[in-house]
């Protein structure tokens, strides 16, 4: 026998109903049997016995069936997206840091590309480095090719262009560890800008200026350079060299808006199908350590160069 809300239940049979209700519906049961009752009143008799056992027992066991079906999936979305930040962070903290060494090995290089000799396998590795191949190669092997990551992409980089600076800007998309989460948007960009390692002294230094003034004004030419650029920053001397798909030369314009011609130098396309030109140039090369693709500039004093034009781009008008 057990209480519940001041009534006594019996466990021996199989419904679960409080005594005092099985008494009344036996009674009730007798007074069926003894005397005759009319059918209207018979069927609402035994409307009170079905609606009293289902009203006592029908709701008491779900309830930690509805609980579970709200705490379950919660928790487990909870654990999903924990498990995909920490892949995100991972990801991102590896890229960041071989972003960062890639970085410093190209400025490194920039010093030789521009300024160095033409030492057989120096050069041509220093001219290589200043590219987005080569960066988008050392970057996944310092960081990993994980499978987690796809269409990583260094197209927006840029090198030598703004003051002198080697700027890797890398774009990949992640996916999500398990197919059940799918984000909608996740691309990433991540970023790494330093100067380039050229040694070059800023005019404002004001013992260089008076030197400059006493020995007359010096502008900048290259090795064969038929004109003499008075801003170091200018985009004949700077080259920004690009390695593109051969087959794609005929829709491809330098800055100019003029196609790109065989190099006489070099002339011919790769093997491998891929060919390199620059922003400025109006040649491809098949080879990155044509001297087509260096600019070696030496600083001159003006008054020395009597038969030389001024560029038509830096140059005073």
């Amino acid at each position: 026998m057990y209480l519940y809300s001041g009534m006594q239940f019996d466990r021996s049979k199989q419904d679960f109903m409080p005594v005092q209700f099985k008494t009344y519906i036996n009674s009730i049961k007798i007074i069926i049997r003894k005397e005759k009752v009319s059918p209207l009143c018979l069927c609402y008799l035994k409307k009170i016995k079905q609606s009293t056992s289902a009203f006592f027992f029908a709701s008491l066991p779900g309830t930690l069936t509805v609980e579970a079906a709200i705490i379950v999936p919660f928790f487990l979305f909870v654990m999903i997206s924990i498990m995909q930040f920490g892949n995100v962070m991972g990801t991102a903290v590896r890229f960041g840091n071989s972003l960062a060494e890639t970085s410093k090995i190209i400025a490194a290089s920039a010093y030789v590309s521009r300024y160095g000799g033409d030492t057989d396998g120096v050069s041509e590795f220093a001219a290589g480095a200043l590219s987005a191949a080569f960066a988008h190669g050392r970057v996944l092997s310092q960081a990993g090719n994980s499978p987690a990551v796809k269409n990583t992409n260094l197209a927006l980089s840029s090198f030598l262009q703004e003051d002198e600076t080697i700027d890797l800007i890398m774009t990949y998309q992640l996916r999500s560890p398990l197919s059940v989460v799918k984000l909608p948007g996740n691309f990433f960009i991540q970023r790494a800008r330093v100067r380039a390692w050229t040694g070059r002294i800023p005019p404002e230094y004001g013992e260089k200026k008076e030197d400059e003034e006493a020995e007359g004004e010096y502008v900048y030419m290259t090795q064969t350079g038929s004109v003499y650029h008075e801003d170091p920053e200018c985009t004949h001397l700077k080259l920004s060299i690009r390695e593109v798909d051969s087959s794609a030369l005929g829709m491809l314009r330098n800055n100019n808006g003029g196609i790109y011609h065989s190099c006489e130098k070099c002339g011919g396309l790769a093997q491998e199908g891929r060919v390199y030109i620059t922003g400025e140039g109006e040649k491809y090369h098949s080879s990155l350590s044509c001297s087509g693709l260096k600019r070696t500039v030496r600083q001159v004093r003006k008054n020395d160069l009597s038969a030389k034009r001024a560029c038509s781009k830096c140059g005073s008008a």
